[in-house]
């Protein structure tokens, strides 16, 4: 038996653990060691199958120690049976004592190596199946030659003549358990792939306007450019049709990004604190959020430039501002009352002065100054950045930190992720409920069409029994920030302004108006209310501000760490207000 002759057959069979027919588990907490493992094996030989639950300890045996004692425990107990039943003498037992393992396998592994640990493969309670050869035949062929199986032949071919035939059949076995993995993948995958198709399908079609295409993202940002360039404010700082499509690139490639730090601070001094919902629908950058955009991105510059680099970048020219043409020398005109406000396109154009100022312009000014004062002709000679190599490092240098520091810059890319899809999908009912009870019907035509173009509640109502909200809609802004307060998200005391969070890392008045105006979709126009679709990036957007700060020490980073946060928003904020 290979190694197990000076040991006794209770031993072989048990393991230490006696000769029990109903072996039971050791209480970790008497006897303070861990609770053994039982397999449920099932025994076949002879045409007949009987399962008997085995011990083996804390799983350190090997299959083929488990092979040798389930034969032992087949044979003790149909040995028991015949001499209750006075079938057979007990001397004629030792006769009976030499069934041999054919094979050994589970419902999902067809093989076992026999020097395998049981712990590395099976945990307690799993199901088994050990094939024995029949008690009344050996396992010989026609012409008497030993006939082992494949398991049997690695089990106990161990002889040096055997070797090769061994690790052939090793190997062999191997790629049939790598074919039946693979396979095994396969069918998980397609059962899952159709598991969720439907579901990803309806909540995309729900969440269409909320899931900007990259080819829809670079449209925008083109369009933007084209408005930019027509202007002719860039001529006399990007010269070239090959400087300005350089600029135009960096643009494309950041643009959502930049989107979001445009949202992010254009609703940093509207309302005072709290949410007004007659405000104009289409977000714009004041002079006063201009600035603060200046100063968390580190660019030193006088407010004299940086008021004339806003102004310089409208468009529009509206306002007591004006445009530049109204700046004084010392820009008093400015200083008097800024009201020009900068839409997205002006924002950007904003960026391509501010980096040509900063790259470009200041450092010619250091080199002629060091030219003046007498320094080398290799410092004269010095060389600029271009100026979209200047807006590159704007953006890396400058923006990119504040980005990075603003998790909600990612919401979208989580926000589409499969993840985030089926949680939504599971709980649409719950986040259907809680919308329709601060929402009210509005002949707002960005509400009426939010679902009539892409059949979403059709197809939610026939695939999850869940009806939208109908057409027309909307929730406010006081609504959302009532919202907000009752899902917890906010404090009820917190009605007032500032930028300070609680203690539990709840969101601040200024944070739901960034949520609520970063998840409109419009460019508008219209009310000043979200639609269901953007309820939910709304929510999302909330959950990432609210618990990212408090999952620090979470395992999982990047979008991973996104969508648990979004998760958390959804099961604990928005079903606390199930009814």
């Amino acid at each position: 038996m290979d190694g197990m002759a000076g040991r006794s057959v209770g031993q072989i069979i048990l393991g230490g653990h006696g000769t029990q027919d109903k072996p039971k588990r050791n209480d970790s907490s008497s006897t303070g060691c861990s609770i053994s493992m039982i397999l449920n094996a099932t025994l076949k030989s002879d045409g007949k199958a009987t399962t008997i639950p085995i011990p083996v300890g804390n799983g350190d045996h090997s299959f083929k120690w488990f092979a040798l004692a389930a034969s032992e425990h087949l044979t003790l107990q149909s040995s028991t049976i015949l001499r209750r039943q006075n079938l057979v003498e007990p001397k004629e037992l030792v006769s009976k004592t030499h069934l041999r393992a054919r094979d050994i396998y589970t419902k999902t592994t067809s093989f076992f190596h026999p020097e395998a640990l049981i712990k590395d493969h099976l945990v307690d309670g799993d199901d088994i199946t050990v094939e024995l050869y029949s008690s009344s035949t050996s396992p010989h062929d026609e012409h008497h030659r030993p006939s082992l199986s494949i398991w049997s032949c690695i089990c106990f071919g161990i002889g040096d003549a055997s070797a090769d035939e061994r690790d052939r059949l090793i190997k062999e076995k191997t790629a049939q358990l790598e074919r039946e993995r693979q396979r095994r993948e396969q069918l998980e995958l397609e059962r899952r792939i159709d598991w969720e198709r439907p579901r990803l399908e309806c909540m995309t079609s729900i969440l269409e306007e909320q899931l900007v295409a990259s080819q829809d993202m670079e449209q925008a940002a083109r369009k933007e450019w084209a408005l930019i360039v027509s202007s002719g404010k860039i001529d006399n700082i990007v010269k070239g049709e090959e400087e300005k499509a350089g600029c135009c690139e960096i643009l494309v490639q950041n643009y959502q990004s930049l989107c979001e730090l445009y949202k992010d601070f254009s609703v940093v001094n509207a309302g005072g604190g709290t949410i007004v919902a007659n405000d104009s629908s289409q977000q714009t950058l004041e002079f006063i959020e201009f600035s603060k955009l200046i100063f968390d991105c580190k660019i030193s510059l006088s407010s004299a430039v940086v008021q004339k680099i806003f102004l310089e970048s409208s468009i529009r020219g509206r306002g007591r501002g004006g445009t530049s043409s109204n700046m004084g020398k010392g820009g008093k005109a400015a200083a008097a009352g800024i009201e020009v406000e900068l839409c997205r396109h002006e924002f950007l154009l904003s960026l391509v002065k501010l980096s040509s100022y900063m790259f470009i312009a200041l450092r010619r000014r250091e080199q002629s100054m060091l030219r003046r004062r007498g320094h080398s002709k290799a410092i004269s000679h010095a060389t600029t950045p271009s100026p979209s190599e200047a807006l590159q490092m704007l953006y890396d240098e400058n923006l990119w930190p504040v980005l990075e520091a603003m998790p909600v810059s990612r919401v979208k890319h989580a926000l589409a992720s499969k993840e985030a899809m089926l949680l939504f999908h599971e709980h649409l009912e719950t986040l259907t409920q809680v919308f329709s009870s601060y929402a009210k019907v509005t002949n707002e035509s960005r509400a009426t069409r939010a679902y009539t173009t892409c059949g979403a509640s059709d197809r939610a109502a026939t695939f999850t029994g869940t009806d939208l909200p109908p057409p027309g809609t909307m929730m406010s802004g006081t609504n959302f920030l009532s919202f907000a307060r009752d899902a917890n998200f906010l404090q009820s005391n917190e009605s007032g302004g500032g930028d300070d969070r609680s203690a539990l890392g709840e969101c601040s008045p200024l944070d739901v108006r960034k949520a609520f105006a970063a998840s409109r979709n419009d460019d508008g126009g219209g009310d000043e209310g979200i639609v269901f679709p953007e309820f939910i990036e709304a929510v999302a957007r909330l959950g990432i501000m609210a618990f990212h700060s408090q999952s620090s020490e979470s395992p999982c980073s990047g979008d991973d760490k996104l969508i648990a946060c979004v998760r958390r928003a959804v099961l604990e904020n928005c079903n606390s207000l199930r009814k």
